[in-house]
C-alpha cells in the first residue's frame, strides 16, 4: 500500500491524493444500477452512499476508485465491487467512511481485493477514539527526512516547518503560539482563519497535547505516529496519518513550551 500526498491537493482534501477521472458506476443491492441525475450532485451522492448503501466506482486511465460507507447496507454491492476489481485498471483507491473518510491506495489487484475483503469483515467495527497516538523509538527507519534533520539540529534549521505550543497557566492548556509557513498545518489549512488543530479544548487537542508535559519533564525529544479524524478546510472529516517530533524548549519569557514538527506520512497504526 502507498500513501497519497494529501498536502499536494489541499483544495479537495476529502477526495484524497488521486483525483480520479473516468466512467462513474453505481452498485446497489449487489448489481449495477443506472446513474441518477443529482441536483446538487454532492448532497445526493452523500445520501445515496450513507443512507441507501450505494457503492460508487470511478474507473479510467488513472485507475479505479471504490467509495462507500462502512455502516451502510451494502455488503452484496461490496462483494460485487471486489469481483469487478479483477477486470479494471489500477492503481486501486479504496475510500470508505467511518467517523471520517479513509483513503488507501494499492498497486495490485490482489492487494486491493484482499484489503477490501478485510474491511468488509469489519463492517460492525465501532471506533473508541477519533485520534490515535503511538510513540516510537527515535531510530526507526520509518522517520521522514524532515523529522530526522529536525532531531539532528534540535529544530534550529527547521523553524519554517514547525509549530510552537506554549503552556498557559491561566487556562491549564497548551496554546499554539507560532505556525511555520511550511508546516503541515500551514499547508493543509492554507486559508483557514482558525485551523482545526489549533482549537483548544476538544478531544483532539487533549490527545495530541498529552505528551507535551512528559517531554518537558524528561527534557528529551519524542517521536510519534498519529492517525486522526480531522475537519478539513471544506468541512468534511478526513482521517489523516502523520508523524511528529516534539522538542522541549523555553520561551524568552520563561514559559514552558514545545516545538512540534509534523509530516503527513504512513504510520504504524492500523485502525480498520
Amino acid at each position: 500500500m502507498t500513501l497519497g500526498k494529501f498536502d499536494s491537493n489541499l483544495k479537495g482534501a476529502a477526495d484524497g491524493a488521486i483525483a480520479m477521472q473516468g466512467q462513474k458506476y453505481w452498485i446497489e443491492r449487489g448489481q449495477l444500477v443506472p446513474e441518477p441525475k443529482f441536483a446538487p450532485e454532492d448532497l445526493n451522492e452523500s445520501h445515496r452512499i450513507h443512507r441507501s448503501g450505494g457503492v460508487r466506482v470511478l474507473t479510467g486511465p488513472l485507475g479505479t476508485e471504490v467509495r462507500w460507507a462502512l455502516f451502510a447496507p451494502n455488503l452484496a454491492s461490496l462483494y460485487f465491487a471486489m469481483e469487478w476489481l479483477q477486470s479494471v485498471k489500477g492503481p486501486y483507491v479504496l475510500r470508505y467512511f467511518l467517523s471520517g473518510w479513509f483513503e488507501e491506495i494499492f498497486s495490485s489487484t490482489r492487494e486491493a481485493t484482499a484489503r477490501l475483503g478485510s474491511i468488509i469483515a469489519k463492517c460492525d467495527l465501532h471506533l473508541t477514539s477519533r485520534t490515535y497516538v503511538k510513540q516510537l523509538n527515535l531510530d526507526t527507519e520509518m522517520m521522514p527526512p524532515l523529522l530526522r534533520s529536525t532531531l539532528a539540529d534540535n529544530g534550529a534549521a527547521e523553524q519554517e516547518y514547525s509549530v510552537d505550543c506554549v503552556f498557559e497557566e491561566s487556562i491549564g492548556r497548551y496554546r499554539v503560539a507560532r505556525i511555520g509557513a511550511k508546516s503541515a498545518i500551514a499547508r493543509f489549512y492554507a486559508h483557514t482563519p482558525v485551523p482545526f488543530p489549533c482549537i483548544n479544548g476538544g478531544s483532539y487537542d487533549d490527545t495530541v497535547s498529552a505528551a507535551y508535559t512528559s517531554v518537558l519533564q524528561a527534557g528529551r525529544p519524542r517521536y510519534d505516529h498519529i492517525y486522526s479524524a480531522m475537519s478539513a478546510p471544506d468541512g468534511s472529516v478526513v482521517w489523516i496519518p502523520y508523524q511528529r517530533v516534539i522538542l522541549p524548549r523555553r520561551d524568552p519569557d520563561g514559559k514552558a513550551s514545545v516545538t512540534v514538527t509534523s509530516e503527513i506520512a504512513k504510520v504504524d497504526i492500523q485502525i480498520v
